[in-house]
This record gives structure tokens, C-alpha cells and sequence, in this order.
């Protein structure tokens, strides 16, 4: 089959994602998700389902430019960037890119670009994020179980809705990250900065948040039962109405918070600083004192 017949048969699978080629002079790029995960390999590809598109001179990797455009032939080209994919220093530049719905179960993000990126109901399960850039990246309803978002950065991230259990965000910066009513059961979030960030009724059971910077945060409604806050900032947060049943707040800073009819039933709030925070309603039930209670 020629370029001009149709789709081209050629594709190659970097960092987890499949790219293929289509039109007579190789500078109109798709990107497809593969089938399950193989080695990297030329593959045939035929009707792939698209998730996005790159018209004329675009990057679908870092590095892919007029450089890799400029080439006469299309397994040239694919050849280069392969072979820049193949370096650990390369990640995937999806910037801004559409990938609703896309299915990335175990797909290698790992430092890839995708500020701004739309992935409402992406199936990402598995998939390794570790400091990928997520700035102002779309998330809602997705499927984020058991992946790496080590050190990721999610400024201003919309994740409502989003499925996060299990998932590892050790040290990634949420600071004005949207997540009302995600599931972040059994989450690791020790030392990430959630600075703002909205958590409307997020579900954190059993969470991992030690020494996690939860300044200004909105927790109004969140599950934290079981939750390990200990040495957490929790200063001028909001957790009105809050289960915080069995959580650990040990050395937690609570200054200024607003537990204002929160549950924190058999909570351990041992050295726990609570000057000025707001405890009206609050349930207070076979609680381990706080650093100055009486």
C-alpha cells in the first residue's frame, strides 16, 4: 500500500504509545494507543482508533520537528524517532493534545509533557507519570488506580471525579489542583504540596498524607477515616463537616483550620497544634489530646 492509497503500515511503539503516519509527504502525524504493551517494534497497523491529530509540522515527541519532517522517507523518519525514544532522556510532548478516553493502562508517561492536555475518562491505570508535567491538564473522570505520579506536577489540574486509589503522588505538586469528590483511597501523597487545592468531598481513607502541605485547602466534606496526617500543614484549612475518624494528627499544624462540625472520633491528635482552629460541632469522642489541651 502507498502513502496515497491510505492508512501507511508502518508503526512503532514509544514510551507506550503508537506511532503512525498518513499522507503522501509524511507531515500530517496521528497518534494511536497500541495494543497491549510490547518491546518497541515495527508493527502493521490497520484502522487505528485516533485519539489525536498533529496537521503539518508538529511534535508528537520532544525533538520530533522539521528536522524529523524534513526526511524523504516516512520509515526515515520514524526511524529517528525511535531512536530518540530510545534515549531515557526523551519524553513525549503532548501538550495540549485530546486524549479523551484514551486507553493508557500501563503506558510509559514518565517526564512527559502534557500541560493543558484534555484527559477526561482516560484510562490510566498502572500507568507510570513519575514527573510528568500536568499543569491545568483536564483529568475528570479518569481512571488514575495504582499509577506513579511521583514528583508529577498537577498546578491547577481539574481531577474531579477522578479515580486516584492506590495511586503514588509522593512529593507532586496539587497547589490549586481541582479534586472534589476524587477517590484517593489509599493514595501515598506523603510531602505533596496541596497548597489550595480544592478537595470538596474527596474521598481520603486511609491516605498517606505525612508532611504533606495542605495550606488554605478546601477538605469541606472529606473522608480522611483512618488517614495518616501526622506532621501534615494543615493551617487555615477547611474541613467543615470532615470524617476524620481514627486519623492520624500527630504534630499535625492546624492553626487557624476550620473543623467545624468534623468528626474526629478516636482521632490521634497527640502534639497536634490547634491554636485558633475552629472546633464548634465538632465531635471530639475518645480523642488523643492536643499539644496545650487541659
Amino acid at each position: 500500500m502507498s502513502l496515497a492509497e491510505g492508512w501507511y503500515p508502518l508503526s512503532t511503539l514509544i514510551n507506550g504509545l503508537e506511532i503512525s503516519w498518513w499522507g503522501a509527504d509524511a507531515t500530517t502525524a496521528r497518534l494511536w494507543h497500541p495494543p497491549p504493551i510490547t518491546k518497541s517494534s515495527l508493527t502493521p497497523s490497520r484502522n487505528p482508533d485516533p485519539i489525536t491529530k498533529c496537521a503539518g509540522r508538529c511534535s508528537i515527541v520532544i525533538g520530533m520537528a522539521d528536522d524529523f519532517l524534513e526526511h524523504s522517507s516516512t520509515e526515515e523518519a520514524l526511524a529517528r524517532i525511535a531512536a530518540r525514544a530510545a534515549d531515557a532522556s526523551v519524553s513525549l510532548n503532548l501538550r495540549g493534545a485530546n486524549l479523551t478516553d484514551a486507553d493508557l493502562r500501563g503506558a510509559d508517561l514518565a517526564r512527559a509533557d502534557l500541560r493543558g492536555a484534555d484527559l477526561a475518562r482516560a484510562n490510566l491505570t498502572d500507568a507510570d507519570l513519575r514527573g510528568a508535567i500536568l499543569t491545568r491538564a483536564i483529568l475528570t473522570d479518569a481512571n488514575l488506580t495504582d499509577a506513579n505520579l511521583r514528583g508529577a506536577i498537577l498546578t491547577g489540574a481539574d481531577l474531579t471525579r477522578a479515580n486516584l486509589t492506590d495511586a503514588n503522588l509522593r512529593g507532586a505538586d496539587l497547589t490549586r489542583a481541582i479534586l472534589t469528590d476524587a477517590n484517593l483511597t489509599d493514595a501515598n501523597l506523603t510531602d505533596a504540596n496541596l497548597t489550595d487545592a480544592d478537595l470538596t468531598r474527596a474521598d481520603l481513607a486511609r491516605a498517606i498524607l505525612t508532611d504533606a502541605d495542605l495550606t488554605r485547602a478546601d477538605l469541606t466534606g472529606a473522608a480522611l477515616t483512618g488517614a495518616f496526617v501526622a506532621r501534615a500543614n494543615l493551617t487555615d484549612t477547611d474541613l467543615t463537616n470532615a470524617n476524620l475518624t481514627n486519623a492520624n494528627l500527630t504534630n499535625a499544624n492546624l492553626r487557624g483550620a476550620n473543623l467545624t462540625g468534623a468528626n474526629l472520633t478516636h482521632a490521634d491528635l497527640t502534639d497536634a497544634d490547634l491554636k485558633d482552629a475552629n472546633l464548634r460541632g465538632a465531635d471530639l469522642s475518645f480523642v488523643t489530646r492536643a499539644l496545650g489541651w487541659v
